[in-house]
């Protein structure tokens, strides 16, 4: 019997015979696979796929909208009552229907030295919402405004007459409503030998609050007469000639009557007094210049690093005559702004801000709505302030 040819089946051995019905088998069954009716998939793009679930969350967020706010009666931890914004406690404010993050808000705004003085300032309080201010304005009650511990008079007590700011006495400016305190700055800064020709020139007057400035301001009545008076006999009067005085580096002590106007001195005139030398003296004259000028001899203390013991020691030789050198709120820049000393970068920004919506500021009690400004930012800044257009 002759053997199969190489090409024929029977040609491979039994194994050989036994694998290639497995191979064939296999390739049967992927084929038939393959061949068989199935659902199409679309294959959904990354982006698309993102997209499908954000519209998945707006259509839960809407029917979450759609669903009634709870009334009064389902929410028995909100009540309403009478409260005053100055004192109320963050657990009053929750009370009130505020969520904790506006309670928190309520009270660092406070904490930063801002005030209300009207039951609208609530809503300089960012974190409320109109209908917050809404529903809470009509249970503001703010007692009539109490002093620090060193203030004058009772409100009851303050007296409100006119009166000459070059004239007044001390125990007047108390009745006015001053504390002891202002009076005194206010005396010391007329003893120096400065004069008040507007009413405005009481925004000098070192420790006087925004508020005490415009309440006052129209009960001020200067004595023309007066003043030309004044001004009559300093013509006639001969101050001491600065070549009389001692040399730089000499003692101010073999010419006890030398006294520097802080405004106009210069950094040779300052070197004069003892325990001033260059550096000292740029620095005093650099913080000077910075603010456009002293409004009371105290300022001096504050230049950054003077020894207090060292400005103590020299106080007494020190005068105010010459006048500040006014910064023109509505019209300054942002860049101008922040480079006075009580003015920040923010604050800068908060100002023309301020003036670009709400138009030009009118006077200083315009500057409360400026959020960013503290009670005592605005005390210490206001004499420097002229609100006319130049």
């Amino acid at each position: 019997m002759p053997a199969p040819p190489k090409w024929s089946f029977a040609y491979y051995t039994r194994q050989q015979q036994i694998a290639l019905w497995i191979l064939l088998a296999a390739l049967v069954i992927v084929f038939g696979w393959s061949a068989l009716p199935r659902k199409e998939v679309e294959e959904i793009p990354a982006d698309e796929e993102f997209w499908l679930a954000v519209e998945a969350f707006r259509a839960n967020d809407e029917a979450s909208a759609a669903t009634p706010e709870p009334t009064a009666q389902e929410t028995p931890a909100t009540a309403l009552f009478y409260f005053d914004p100055n004192t109320v406690s963050s657990t009053e404010l929750e009370s009130l229907g505020l969520n904790a993050g506006q309670a928190r808000s309520w009270i660092r705004y406070r904490n930063s030295g801002a005030k209300f003085y009207r039951a609208d300032d609530i809503a300089r309080i960012w974190a409320l919402s109109p209908e917050d201010v809404a529903r809470l304005k009509p249970w503001v009650s703010i007692p009539e405004e109490t002093e620090p511990a060193d203030a004058g008079p009772e409100r009851s007590e303050v007296a409100n007459f006119p009166f000459d700011p070059n004239t007044v006495t001390s125990d007047e400016l108390q009745q006015l409503g001053l504390s002891e305190r202002q009076a005194r700055t206010w005396i010391s800064y007329r003893n120096s030998g400065a004069r008040f020709e507007r009413a405005e020139d009481i925004g000098r007057v070192y420790g006087l609050n925004a508020a005490d400035i415009a309440r006052l301001t129209p009960l001020i009545s200067i004595n023309e007469t007066n003043l030309l008076a004044d001004a009559a006999t300093d013509q006639v009067s001969t101050p001491q000639s600065y070549d009389n005085r001692p040399g730089i580096g000499q003692s101010y002590e073999s010419n006890a009557v030398l006294t520097l106007d802080v405004n106009s001195a210069t950094t040779e005139d300052w070197q004069r007094l003892r325990g001033i030398g260059p550096y000292w003296a740029g620095r005093i004259v650099k913080f000077r210049d910075a603010l456009g000028g002293f409004v009371a001899i105290d300022q001096i203390g504050d230049t950054y690093g003077l020894p207090d013991s060292t400005f103590q020691s020299i106080r007494p030789q020190l005068t105010l005559e010459s006048p500040v050198e006014p910064l023109y709120i509505n019209t300054a820049t942002e860049e101008e702004l922040k480079l006075h000393p009580y003015i920040n970068a923010r604050q800068a920004g908060a100002l023309v801000a301020y003036r670009n919506q709400h138009g030009l500021f009118e006077g200083a009690e315009a500057l409360r709505d400026v959020r960013l400004l503290s009670d005592a930012d605005r005390a210490r800044l206001v004499p420097y302030l002229n609100f006319r257009m130049e």
